[in-house]
């Protein structure tokens, strides 16, 4: 089946050829960005950074803000970017999802697994 994905205020909307099948927020966290991914019905979602955990001094810590969802908000698999480090972009070249993190590196991902399969520092 042929799934749509997009973002209406932070919410992640999902709906196939007839119908709105799933509207909400992944992990109880704004949605920033969405790419569907190739081959599958489901999708990669990018939680807003910004409201991730902060330390004492409120400082934003790196939490798992890259989750994969099923067309019915289920989350299969959620990535961090490391322990002071978040996600801020992610898309498909191809067959692969590429994000990228805030410190500057672009990783290719596993879409099976969110496993990271290389990383380049592009700052």
């Amino acid at each position: 089946m042929n799934y749509r994905y997009w973002i209406e205020s932070g919410e992640l909307c999902v709906a196939d050829e007839a119908q709105l099948v799933w509207r909400g927020q992944p992990e109880s966290r704004p949605a920033v960005g969405v790419v569907g991914i190739v081959g599958t019905d489901d999708a990669v979602v990018l939680l807003d950074p910004e409201t991730g955990p902060r330390n004492a001094l409120g400082h934003l810590k790196g939490w798992p803000n890259l989750v994969r969802v099923t067309p019915h908000g289920q989350v299969t698999w959620r990535i961090e970017a490391g322990s002071h480090d978040v996600w801020v972009g992610v898309k498909i070249e191809g067959d692969r999802i590429i994000a990228n993190t805030w410190s500057g590196f672009r990783r290719e991902l596993d879409p099976a697994s969110g496993r990271v399969l290389a990383e380049q520092f592009t700052k």
